[in-house]
């Protein structure tokens, strides 16, 4: 028996072999403890280096997945989204605060939710938005207090969006506007590519499975939030490089316009006067003016920069009021007229009229069978497809996923929205990670403004 440690070289008692090693080594207790240390580091690294590997070839198998699928990807992101409120729910937080209670009714819900969504926002804040509005939703009536399995929340879901598409179906019937069918066949839409999703799921778990990786079905749909916000992320880089670039010669004149009086105000205000300076999307007017003020070293809180642009616009639009005050009144060189008071297909109508003055040659697509499209421009050899929406209240991100497909579907080069109305906050997002330009009816009546007085 060796009597001294084969580390370190210390010497051994007569107890020395309880101090052996599983290879025989023989070794002082303190050196047994760091060998034994070393080897469950390695182990943890063979761990580390295989789940990578895994992490990798998922990864690549979701991203080829997702290729084709920008005009689903928002609907996917959701269910991602819904799965984690689900776990976040249903699992620890649940568990902790309703596995013992024997009055389901008496359980502080509220208080719960303010757990849940305080957990959301600190870990995943992209899934706030949807995890707030689904609170109260179906998951409450439709799911056990002791259930925690995902593979029954996936049965579940499946099951709950099914009987929302039947109960969709069922409603459609005469006399229904033109916005409320288009927000029954968009919700139909949503409820089914859902659906497609969900069997996809299973067929890609199966996949998984197959290449000796097994994975949750939460562990996939976090995987697939993990490589959408990869995308979004790129094109949102791709996107401010593309500003950037855009802004070098801007920087440089308004720089040499303002000289020492550079302030937030009066930077919006030069660089509103840029004739590309997009009129209506307040997402991106507010991206363009936080790129300058980092230029011109201006700190500023990103809530404030909108609110900047639309306080800068107002004062503008009263200058130039003011500046009117008691001139003559000039004749409109074209006149357009308003298009308030058109309904849906007068509106179409309208707008191609209008592009048409713009010198684009357009075409109306059929009613039935559009494809997301209402008209289909071409000039330059360049194929531009709009949808036209005529609303009351303001356009959904429904309407960016379905123009986005038509572009797709007609191969165009660009896809565009043009309402009356105006956006919701999702829809500009929507809008701007799939390239689709939006015309509110801010724009439009500045457009048409431009026009009637010669400017374009």
């Amino acid at each position: 028996m060796a009597n001294h440690c084969s580390k370190c070289g210390k010497k051994l008692g007569i107890l020395s072999a309880k101090y052996k090693a599983e290879d025989g080594t023989v070794m002082c207790a303190s050196c047994l403890k760091k060998w034994k240390d070393e080897q469950e580091e390695k182990k943890r690294a063979i761990i580390r280096e295989q789940e990578e590997k895994y992490r990798k070839i998922m990864k690549e198998v979701i991203s080829k997945y997702l290729a084709d699928k920008d005009p689903e990807i928002p609907y996917i992101s959701r269910i991602c989204c819904e799965a984690y409120w689900f776990a976040s729910f249903l699992g620890i937080t649940r568990i902790k605060h309703i596995s013992y209670a024997d009055d389901y009714e008496a359980i502080n819900h509220e208080a719960i939710n303010r757990i849940v969504l305080d957990k959301t926002i600190k870990e995943r804040p992209e899934c706030a938005g949807i995890i707030l509005n689904n609170m109260d939703s179906w998951f409450l009536v439709h799911f056990s207090r002791r259930t925690t399995s995902l593979r029954i929340f996936l049965e579940k879901c499946r099951y709950g969006y099914q009987e929302w598409l039947n109960d969709l179906e069922s409603s459609i019937k005469s006399g229904l506007t033109a916005t409320e069918l288009d927000e029954i066949k968009g919700t139909i839409k949503m409820c089914e590519i859902i659906l497609d999703f969900l069997d996809d799921l299973e067929k890609i778990g199966r996949l998984f499975k197959k290449k000796g990786i097994e994975m949750t079905s939460f562990e996939i749909l976090s995987l697939f939030f993990e490589v959408i916000r990869e995308i979004e992320n790129k094109k949102y880089k791709a996107l401010v490089e593309a500003i950037d670039e855009c802004l070098k010669p801007v920087y440089e004149e308004i720089s040499i316009k303002l000289g020492d009086n550079i302030s937030k105000e009066n930077v919006i205000r030069e660089y509103l006067g840029y004739n590309y300076a997009e009129e209506g999307n307040y997402y991106i007017l507010s991206l363009w003016a936080s790129r300058l003020f980092e230029k011109f070293n201006i700190g500023y809180e990103q809530d404030e920069v909108e609110q900047l642009i639309e306080k800068v616009k107002e004062e503008m639009e009263l200058e130039e009021f003011e500046k009117n005050l008691g001139a003559p009144l000039q004749e409109p060189k074209i006149k357009i007229g308003d298009f308030m008071e058109l309904n849906g297909y007068e509106f179409e109508e309208y707008l191609k009229n209008l592009f048409e003055l713009l010198d684009y040659a357009a075409i109306q697509t059929s009613l039935s069978g559009d494809q997301g499209a209402d008209l289909i421009l071409s000039k330059d050899d360049e194929k531009i497809v709009v949808q036209a929406k005529k609303y009351d209240g303001k356009v959904s991100n429904k309407a960016v996923q379905e123009v986005a497909a038509a572009k797709n579907y007609y191969e165009a080069d660009r896809a565009m929205i043009v309402t009356n109305s105006s956006f919701t906050k999702s829809a500009i997002e929507l809008a701007f990670s799939n390239d689709v330009e939006l015309w509110d009816g801010r724009k439009l009546k500045s457009i048409i403004k431009e026009l009637e007085s010669g400017k374009r």
